[in-house]
């Protein structure tokens, strides 16, 4: 509609169908996402530095926590270090010092993953457009990796997701490794006798 209107108004039809495309290719709307889309090596070693950060990141929560529930326990049960083994009355039928350790390794974990998660979110909200470029990356990866993954019902797929992939050589050789598979198993079938 917008094509026909300005070939209406303009003497020279070529030209002003020219400039359109060239607006509508420029437009956000349609515009190609591989140019603003971060190379794939800068993309992995960013995706395995943040991976890195976040895991730091999660040791002093870790600490924390087990601290925390470390000070719990001493004022649930205060009188513990003074009473002898015979006089000690179990907690959920352990031994408290049990319990507190048991507990300490829980809240432990869970703070380790909850200062990951914190990283992640503070991450996100500093660097928005490089997890706008992630994000992009990661489903443009995601969708090759599902194109070109041979999924058999009959046994375990190794690498069915792609995470031994690192580089763009890493990534054609797990290509080929997924076409011999579905050649061969082209071939599997093709040989089967049918009754």
């Amino acid at each position: 509609m917008i094509t026909r209107v300005f070939a209406r108004c303009c003497t020279c039809q070529n030209q002003t169908r020219l400039v359109l495309l060239r607006t509508f290719a420029d437009s956000p709307d349609t515009g190609s996402s591989a140019e603003k889309m971060m190379p794939f090596e800068e993309y992995r070693k960013l995706k395995k530095s943040h991976k890195t950060k976040a895991r730091l990141w999660g040791i002093p929560f870790a600490f924390g926590g087990m601290t925390a529930s470390s000070i719990i326990n001493v004022m649930l049960t205060p009188n513990m270090f003074e009473m002898t083994p015979e006089e000690i009355q179990p907690i959920l039928g352990m031994d408290p010092l049990m319990l507190a350790a048991g507990t300490g390794a829980v809240a432990a974990g869970v703070c380790f993953v909850g200062g990951g998660a914190l990283y992640t979110e503070v991450w996100k909200l500093v660097n928005k457009k490089k997890h706008q470029q992630i994000q992009q990356r990661d489903e443009d990866f995601l969708r090759r990796i599902e194109k070109h993954r041979f999924a058999s019902f009959g046994s375990f797929q190794d690498d069915y997701y792609g995470d031994s992939i690192q580089t763009l050589s890493d990534y054609r050789q797990w290509v080929r490794q997924q076409q011999k598979k579905k050649e061969a198993h082209k071939d599997f079938i093709a040989e089967k006798p049918t009754t």
